[in-house]
């Protein structure tokens, strides 16, 4: 079986700017980006070693999508 590693949790928010000043002021993680586009307000915010966070308000709150990154599509 191929190597899988989860590289980003993209998770749904209500409320993106009181979701990221818990995860950067109250967690410690790290803004890496952030954008307003096509009616969205979305950000990355890196939390340690593990996954990205993708936070977006054009996801139901509450809801995480792992994406998923593989070495070898064709074995995996």
């Amino acid at each position: 079986m191929a190597a899988l590693k989860v590289v980003y949790l993209y998770v749904g928010s209500d409320d993106v700017e009181t979701d990221l000043r818990f995860l950067v002021d109250g967690l410690g993680g790290e803004l890496a980006w952030r954008f307003h586009e096509f009616g969205a307000d979305v950000a990355g915010v890196r939390m340690g070693d593990g996954p990205m966070y993708i936070v977006a308000d054009h996801r139901p709150a509450g809801s995480v999508l792992p994406i998923i990154a593989v070495a070898d599509m064709e074995s995996a």
